[in-house]
């Protein structure tokens, strides 16, 4: 899967945990998710970073970024 804006650029796996649900907050977590014995997901070592939402005024078109500064709310 390459992404349809870079051409060549490549996806990197990973996938989207929430931080706080009283907060509404989610972030892009690299890599495999992998499940605690808690039941929630394992990733406090991995890389995350903020997800971004933007949607289109007119068509109300939804896309998702991943924000560049890794995110510190854990």
């Amino acid at each position: 899967m390459t992404c349809p804006t870079c051409g060549p650029q490549e996806f990197r796996p990973g996938f989207i945990d929430d931080v706080a649900v009283d907060r509404g907050a989610v972030r892009w977590v690299a890599g495999p998710m992998q499940v605690s014995p808690l039941g929630r997901s394992a990733s406090l070592t991995r890389e995350q970073r903020p997800v971004l939402a933007y949607a289109c005024g007119k068509c109300g078109r939804l896309e998702l970024y991943v924000g560049s500064a890794p995110d510190r709310r854990v």
